[in-house]
């Protein structure tokens, strides 16, 4: 039994770990060559993915990544884990401290949006490296937007981040920058084993404060429960199980339908 995500739920998850793009791509496309079921995924936050999953997981976090500063540009590799990307670029003058503290990889962290302190890394990127089915790296700029609040289009296509060309985002005090959001982050957020944030925010309403009107924080099935610290989080008590979260995930869409008209929308990803 492994467990591979954050939420860290344990199953027979068949993974294969590629370290270099050569292998990545070689796996990629005997799998769609031979119509292999698969799933691909970085650090895995922001994932739920069921135990009884019968497909390949194909996961990135041991695949080689740099990051190289362009005349006007910084290129950064998808599988940078992206807090060790912010802490290792604030060296040379640039702050994306607003990054900090966020789990996984810079490719995941692209293709959700992510971002935190009014920010999201969607608005800082000029280019995306894309590797599609047919094994063929796409560029995509971002001169037509690729992205919306906690949106990429990379969503809706298969295929594989590879790397990014990221803006030069100079900054001073960035060292007290990256102190302050890891302090926010550490009181605001729960320290046990977690998906992340479940739902997105919508215009009129945050979703944390929809479960807490809900009466659903601290609420648990099972070892799964909505955090008490930050009710749009789900933890893992201990042995939590996929169909734990993926009840109470129904529960909160359900109720919150139901009593306020609201449509909690999930932000993560859900592997069945």
């Amino acid at each position: 039994m492994n467990s591979i995500t954050t939420f860290g739920n344990k199953g027979n998850f068949n993974v294969i770990y590629p370290t270099t793009y050569q292998e990545l791509l070689d796996i990629y496309l005997d799998y769609n060559k031979k119509k292999i079921k698969y799933a691909v995924i970085g650090g895995g936050s922001n994932t739920l993915i069921n135990e009884e999953y019968n497909g390949k997981i194909i996961k990135l976090t041991k695949m080689k990544y740099n990051y190289q500063i362009l005349s006007d540009s910084i290129y950064v590799s998808a599988f940078y884990p992206t807090t060790n990307f912010v802490l290792d670029i604030y060296k040379k003058g640039y702050d994306y401290s607003f990054l900090v503290g966020i789990p996984g990889l810079i490719g995941g962290a692209i293709f959700n949006n992510a971002g935190a302190f009014e920010k999201n890394i969607g608005e800082h990127i000029l280019y995306v490296d894309f590797l599609n089915k047919a094994g063929k790296i796409t560029r995509f700029y971002n001169d037509n937007p690729l992205f919306s609040y906690r949106y990429s289009i990379f969503k809706d296509i298969e295929g594989i981040i590879i790397g990014a060309a990221l803006k030069k985002v100079c900054g001073i005090n960035i060292e007290e920058k990256i102190k302050r959001n890891l302090e926010i982050r550490r009181k605001k957020l729960p320290n046990n084993l977690s998906i992340g944030s479940i739902f997105k925010n919508n215009q009129l309403v945050k979703a944390w404060r929809v479960i807490s009107e809900l009466n659903l924080r601290g609420y648990q099935i099972n070892d799964a429960a909505f955090s008490n610290k930050h009710a749009n989080i789900i933890i893992n008590l201990g042995d939590a199980k996929f169909k734990d979260a993926y009840k109470l995930i129904r529960l909160a869409k359900e109720k919150a339908m139901e009593k306020f008209g609201i449509k909690l929308e999930e932000e993560i990803s859900i592997i069945e």
